[in-house]
């Protein structure tokens, strides 16, 4: 589960896994080790549980994704159940995914979804959903439009790029991606439409397509409870808690975080899950605050 949305230059992304005794045993963090230039790396920490009581001890194991030369970009990661699903895009390659063992191996290589070129500064994001896995980014190819691609457990590019319906010619924007049961539910701006969710199953057909409850999301970001697809999506007067059910059989908007001074340039919207609830973050630069609500899924 994503906790912390990748950024340019030096930004990092990261994920952890928590059991249901609520002892933290893994987590990983992706960044550019330094400035433009550096490589992109990723540490994968695992805890030791020792009886009777837990120790606090981490130790951390290192891979390089991109090699040092190539430029700042766009990260994420998500847990699969064994590993890490890392995607990663910058000028120097094409939108790709490594699958990260939890000794930093890793598994099958670097895996690459589409040609070199999409723009440095676009979104990629990844996520899981049952036996498969996924990854949204702009697809210069088809005239930077979103699109998604499957994934086999191990990490391989079975189906894509996909590109999704009704999306703008140029310079689509696309927010989020969360897996729900059959497939995964993906944030973004349609042509016609505005900001919208749409479902697309497992093996890659497009499904339904519903209009988000509010307009004008700016940043976004997705996990997954197995069952349904959360989303916290920042809009101009806060953070809005949108939870799809499968197929979008459902989609509402439970909550929302307005902070007394939100900044639409530079406050971050933010989401974990854990347990059946989710919880979503609202970072107010103007404040130096940061704001939480724990939500349960619909």
């Amino acid at each position: 589960m994503p906790l912390v949305s990748p950024t340019n230059g030096s930004g990092f992304v990261g994920a952890e896994v928590i059991d249901a005794d609520g002892e933290q045993n893994t987590a990983a963090v992706v960044y550019w080790r330094g400035t433009t230039g550096a490589p992109l790396t990723i540490l994968v920490g695992d805890s030791t549980l020792a009886s009777p009581t837990p120790s606090l001890t981490r130790t951390y194991k290192e891979a390089v994704l991109l090699p040092i030369g190539t430029s700042s970009g766009n990260a994420d990661v998500v847990w699969t159940g064994s590993s890490y699903l890392v995607g990663f895009v910058n000028s120097a390659a094409s939108p790709s995914v490594a699958l990260v063992d939890t000794s930093a191996n890793i598994v099958g290589g670097v895996q690459p979804l589409t040609t070199p070129g999409s723009p440095i500064g676009s979104p990629i994001r990844v996520a899981a959903s049952g036996s498969t896995l996924a990854a949204a980014y702009i697809d210069q190819t088809s005239g930077n439009h979103a699109a998604i691609s499957i994934l086999s457990s191990s990490g391989a590019p079975q189906v894509g790029p996909i590109v999704l319906p009704n999306v703008a010619s140029v310079n689509t924007t696309m927010w989020a991606l969360a897996g729900t049961a059959g497939g995964y539910v993906i944030a973004y701006k349609d042509t016609s439409l505005g900001d919208v969710v749409t479902f697309v199953a497992s093996d890659g057909t497009i499904g339904k397509t519903l209009k988000l409850p509010q307009q004008g999301t700016t940043q976004g970001m997705g996990v997954s409870d197995a069952a349904g697809a959360g989303f916290a999506l920042r809009y101009p007067d806060g953070t809005h808690f949108v939870y799809a059910r499968g197929p979008l059989d459902t989609l509402e908007e439970t909550t929302a975080i307005t902070p007394s001074n939100p900044n639409t340039g530079s406050d971050f919207s933010s989401l974990s899950a854990r347990a059946g609830r989710m919880t979503a973050f609202h970072f107010a630069y103007n404040e130096s605050r940061m704001y939480a609500i724990d939500v349960g899924c619909p």
